[in-house]
């Protein structure tokens, strides 16, 4: 008996984290083993109390970063996104995952409290790998095949890797549903049906190619993607009389990413990094909607870019001072070109032909201090100069600066268990969507554009409580408050037509979240192999609404959302089983003549993974298993909604049936 305990205490030690050094937590490769995971990306879903987060999409370097580095780095990409770079590591090729909270080994924390380091492994050997995906919608007849290949290997201090993934998708966003319009006292006016079919193809090719030069590291990065993408919409209309109207809606872009690190030593306890990104995008979108009494037309053909430079020197002083100084700049561009008209008729839309440049300037120093062994403070100081300007239908230009102070404090109370307090001048970008006209067609709705648009800021208070539970399980609690000011919203502007909905400054406001993630093994109360991983967001905000000047919520802000897993583990047949309810999620658009609201109802999902051999895994998926409900609300007024009342009430409900995935990977 003894023996027999003594052998299940050492397996426990194999797969149980490791203990590293103070502030971080290594979770090696038999830790996932009963999981099967396809690639490090599948690992992180695995790790109590750690949510990944790809990043934001902003312009820039500095505020994009995700909160997962490779090696110790952030990985130099941003049109390629951190979740597809993660699905493209295998999981043969991590040799180890570390959980660092609060700046370990002076590692950059991009400005969060926990960070995941993907470990890979020194010596792993050249690989291939192949796989092949069907996703499938027998509602609509409809099937989207992927190819993927991957490939990676070193030749000494060399290292090289590259992917290629041809194939199509189906999209989901839209379904087939009935259709009802009634007046302000609720008599119905008209009823439909709207049946959409809607897929896209991605054609996409990255390579990385690493090397040692000029005393330091080279890595350079690239990739080219070409994405089209079309909607075919239905709307009939079956009484009071019978008519048809039809939608096409397509989206074609096309990619180009190219990035560069240098790093190198100059000393025992300080390091250089330098930091090169360049990418395009062209984009070609085209709105048709045409019925027996009228034809819209609506076309954008759009391209961005954006240059990056940065630069950052680090120190660490002694084992509980590390620091570090840098520069970033950008040069951000977009052209616009638009046409849009009714019954062949041209309308004149505001901001409709723009070009935007925009320059943009960060320098920033942090400094973080690791008290003892219990406590960390970390403090970020960050100035931002930006200089915009228009030409074309709307010439402006100005110059914006912001001061971003960040102050950071940890209190490491027990093992595994911590308290983090957050408060920093959050300010943020201005999306170059907003600067020009916009279309969605299929609610009725045309936006102008707004270059004249200062960014969001404000002040943000962040307490964080996380506490490790069941052994191997933990619950974080997260609340967080704001302070806003210039906060961007709808507002109506005046055309020689007309008031018509735009993008605006609309003041003051607040935001309040409370977050909850846990993970919770149920081995210790006798499941084995069972888990369950909960997350859950409650959101509050309040702005002031420029129409009613009454209080009301954020445009498209949810409330909640919410998603609950249960994964079984069986590793005497390698398989892996995972049952989840995902996203309940509601929230309303506010413009000047009318009130949408959107409400779309949990999904569920089931996934089967299957390891017959170390080199072969396959997959199988059910999703929407439930044929979740978009349900879209949109009240609808003749005018400005403080003037005028109700006109109708647009109600929508949307469903789409069953998806089923196979996919099979392997590994050569």
């Amino acid at each position: 008996m003894s023996l027999l305990l003594a052998l299940a205490q050492a397996a426990a030690l194999a797969t149980a984290p490791a203990p590293a050094e103070a502030g971080t937590t290594d979770y090696q490769r038999a830790y996932f083993e009963a999981a099967h995971p396809a690639s490090a990306r599948d690992m992180l879903d695995r790790i109590p109390g750690f949510t990944f987060d790809g990043g934001s999409s902003v312009r820039g370097f500095e505020d994009a970063a995700g909160n997962v580095l490779v090696n110790g780095q952030r990985p130099v990409a941003k049109t390629d996104s951190l979740d597809a770079i993660l699905r493209r590591i295998p999981t043969s090729s991590v040799d180890h995952i570390e959980i660092i909270h609060g700046g370990a080994s002076g590692v950059d924390m991009q400005g969060r409290s926990v960070l995941a380091n993907i470990v890979l492994r020194k010596e792993a050997p050249a690989s291939l790998q192949a796989s092949m995906s069907l996703l499938a919608l027998p509602d609509k007849g409809l099937s989207a095949p992927q190819v993927r290949l991957v490939a990676s290997g070193r030749q000494g201090d060399r290292k090289w890797d590259f992917s290629l993934l041809g194939g199509s998708y189906i999209d989901s966003t839209y379904g087939d549903g009935p259709t009802r319009i009634t007046d302000a006292k609720g008599q119905t006016l008209q009823t439909g049906l709207s049946q959409s079919t809607a897929m896209g193809r991605n054609y996409q090719a990255t390579g990385g190619y690493e090397l040692s030069v000029g005393g330091g590291q080279l890595r350079l990065n690239g990739l080219l993607q070409r994405s089209p993408y079309d909607d075919d919409i239905t709307r009939r209309t079956l009484t009071p009389k019978s008519a048809l109207e039809r939608e096409h809606v397509s989206n074609d872009a096309d990619s180009s990413e190219f990035g560069a690190r240098f790093t190198r030593d100059l000393g025992p306890t300080m390091a250089l990094e330098l930091v090169a990104l360049s990418r395009g995008k062209d984009t070609r979108f085209g709105d048709v909607v045409r019925s027996p009494s009228s034809t819209i037309d609506f076309a954008q053909n759009s391209r961005t870019g954006e240059d990056i430079v940065r630069g950052v020197v680090r120190q660490k002083t002694g084992k509980a001072m590390t620091w570090e100084v840098g520069a970033e700049g950008a040069l951000n561009t977009l052209h616009n070109r638009l046409a849009y008209s009714e019954n062949g008729q041209s309308i004149t839309l505001p901001s409709a032909n723009v070009t935007v440049t925009e320059r943009r300037y960060e320098a920033f120093a942090k400094a973080r201090w690791t008290i003892n062994r219990q406590w960390t403070l970390e403090t970020d100081l960050r100035q931002e100069l930006s200089q915009i300007a228009s030409k074309g239908d709307t010439v402006l230009s100005k110059s914006l600066s912001y001061t971003k102070p960040r102050l950071a404090l940890k209190w490491a109370y027990a093992k595994g268990n911590e308290v983090r307090l957050r408060v920093e001048r959050e300010v943020g970008q201005l999306n170059f969507t907003d600067f020009t006209a916009s279309s969605a067609l299929k609610n009725g709705v045309v936006t102008a554009g707004n270059p004249d648009l200062d960014p969001e800021a404000g002040w943000a208070s962040e307490l964080v409580l996380e506490h490790r539970i069941l052994k191997d399980g933990a619950v974080v609690l997260t609340g967080k408050h704001v302070e806003m000011s210039d906060v961007i919203d709808r507002a109506p502007i005046l055309t020689p037509t007309g008031a018509i909905d735009s993008p605006a400054n609309i003041g003051s406001g607040t935001r309040d979240e409370l977050v909850l993630n846990a993970t919770l093994p149920l081995a210790s109360l006798g499941a084995r192999g069972l888990q369950v991983q909960a997350n859950g967001t409650w959101r509050r905000s309040r702005v002031t609404d420029p129409t009613t000047h009454r209080t009301r919520s954020i445009s498209g802000l949810p409330d909640q959302e919410w998603d609950v897993r249960l994964n079984w583990d069986i590793p005497a047949r390698n398989l892996s089983l995972s049952l989840s309810v995902a996203e309940e999620m509601a929230f309303t658009n506010y413009r000047f003549n009318r009130i949408e609201t959107l409400k779309i109802q949990p999904t569920v999902k089931l996934i089967a993974t299957w390891t017959p051999s170390p080199r072969t895994l396959v997959q199988a998926g059910i999703f929407n298993l439930n044929r979740q409900r978009i349900g879209t609300l949109n009240d609808v007024h003749g005018g400005p909604r403080s003037t005028v009342g109700l006109a109708y009430r647009d109600q929508r409900q949307e469903s789409l049936g069953p998806l089923f995935s196979m996919s099979v990977r392997r590994s050569f």
